[in-house]
Protein backbone atom coordinates (compact mmCIF):
# COMPACT_ATOMS: atom_id res chain seq x y z
CA UNK A 1 0.00 0.00 0.00
CA UNK A 2 1.47 3.34 -1.06
CA UNK A 3 1.68 5.90 1.73
CA UNK A 4 0.82 9.59 1.40
CA UNK A 5 3.65 11.82 2.63
CA UNK A 6 2.39 14.71 4.73
CA UNK A 7 3.54 17.66 6.84
CA UNK A 8 1.82 19.13 9.89
CA UNK A 9 2.02 22.90 10.49
CA UNK A 10 0.59 24.07 13.81
CA UNK A 11 2.02 26.46 16.39
CA UNK A 12 0.75 24.31 19.28
CA UNK A 13 2.98 21.36 20.18
CA UNK A 14 0.16 19.39 21.80
CA UNK A 15 -2.09 19.86 18.78
CA UNK A 16 0.65 18.45 16.51
CA UNK A 17 1.20 15.50 18.86
CA UNK A 18 -2.55 14.78 19.09
CA UNK A 19 -2.92 14.89 15.32
CA UNK A 20 0.03 12.51 14.89
CA UNK A 21 -1.59 10.05 17.33
CA UNK A 22 -4.93 10.22 15.51
CA UNK A 23 -3.28 9.74 12.12
CA UNK A 24 -1.26 6.77 13.39
CA UNK A 25 -4.41 5.17 14.82
CA UNK A 26 -6.91 5.82 12.05
CA UNK A 27 -5.01 6.66 8.85
CA UNK A 28 -2.38 3.98 8.18
CA UNK A 29 -1.80 5.22 4.63
CA UNK A 30 -0.61 8.66 5.81
CA UNK A 31 3.09 9.06 6.53
CA UNK A 32 4.11 12.15 8.55
CA UNK A 33 7.44 13.24 7.06
CA UNK A 34 7.72 16.60 8.83
CA UNK A 35 6.19 19.12 11.15
CA UNK A 36 6.60 22.81 11.84
CA UNK A 37 5.50 25.38 14.40
CA UNK A 38 4.71 28.26 12.07
CA UNK A 39 4.68 29.70 8.59
CA UNK A 40 8.44 30.17 8.15
CA UNK A 41 9.40 26.70 9.37
CA UNK A 42 6.42 25.22 7.56
CA UNK A 43 7.61 26.62 4.26
CA UNK A 44 11.08 25.12 4.86
CA UNK A 45 9.57 21.71 5.66
CA UNK A 46 7.34 21.77 2.60
CA UNK A 47 10.18 22.78 0.31
CA UNK A 48 12.54 20.13 1.68
CA UNK A 49 10.07 17.23 2.07
CA UNK A 50 7.73 17.89 -0.89
CA UNK A 51 4.65 16.37 0.77
CA UNK A 52 1.51 15.30 -1.02
CA UNK A 53 -0.71 16.40 1.88
CA UNK A 54 -0.56 19.33 4.30
CA UNK A 55 -2.28 19.55 7.68
CA UNK A 56 -2.36 23.29 8.28
CA UNK A 57 -3.54 25.29 11.28
CA UNK A 58 -5.45 28.23 9.84
CA UNK A 59 -5.33 30.59 12.82
CA UNK A 60 -2.16 30.75 14.87
CA UNK A 61 -1.87 33.00 17.96
CA UNK A 62 1.52 34.23 16.78
CA UNK A 63 -0.45 36.51 14.46
CA UNK A 64 0.16 34.51 11.32
CA UNK A 65 -2.47 32.74 9.32
CA UNK A 66 -2.19 29.40 7.61
CA UNK A 67 -3.40 31.04 4.43
CA UNK A 68 -0.23 33.17 4.45
CA UNK A 69 1.74 29.96 4.02
CA UNK A 70 -0.50 28.86 1.16
CA UNK A 71 0.11 32.19 -0.56
CA UNK A 72 3.87 31.47 -0.50
CA UNK A 73 3.52 28.14 -2.31
CA UNK A 74 3.63 27.84 -6.09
Amino acid sequence: MKKIDSVIVDDEFHARENLKLLIAEYCPTINIVGEADGVENGLKEIESKNPQLLFLDIRMPSGTEGFELLDLLP
